[in-house]
């Protein structure tokens, strides 16, 4: 085992002296442990906040991402597959009045499915895929009709 010399104050050594029941040794040894221990924790805590930084910009570039997604695809429907009368009933959804994403892809469904009767099968295809998946949640629901939105702001006064 290595050897440490330490200085410590006279009066200190005077009453470590007068304590012939003390292993001075172990007690600098817990002591320098407990020291180097709480470097360890300190520099582990400064690498988690590295961890935390690096991981909070990935989480903020995944819901930009989801966000995109999300719009694209209302957008998407909204050119390429909704008549008429179910885009207008879509637009004046406001997703501000519900407060959550089930009560809101309700009313979204009665938007999309209110004239078209023929299209239960559709319906049916939706409630299977939000079986076997979770449903979208409150924002991705808002970001849809974003994307549906932006396509009616665009063509609304055309039409």
């Amino acid at each position: 085992m290595a050897r440490v010399s330490i200085s410590v104050p006279d009066d200190l050594k005077t009453q470590m002296d007068g304590r012939d029941d003390v292993n001075w040794s172990s007690i600098a040894r817990r002591a320098f442990e407990l020291e180097i221990q709480s470097k360890v924790i300190v520099e582990g805590n400064l690498e988690m906040n590295g961890v935390i930084e690096r991981l909070r910009a990935s989480k903020e570039r995944g819901e930009h991402e989801n966000r995109i997604h999300w719009i694209e695809n209302g957008a998407g429907w909204a050119a390429h597959k909704a008549e008429f009368e179910e885009l207008e009933r879509m637009v004046d959804i406001n997703p501000d009045e519900f407060d959550s994403n089930q009560a809101l892809l309700e009313r979204m469904f009665e938007a999309r499915f209110d004239s078209a009767a023929g299209n239960q099968a559709e319906l049916l295809g939706y409630a299977e895929e939000f079986k076997k998946n979770r449903l979208p949640s409150l924002n991705e629901l808002t970001w849809w009709l974003d994307g549906v939105d932006q396509v009616w702001d665009e063509v609304a006064d055309k039409l």
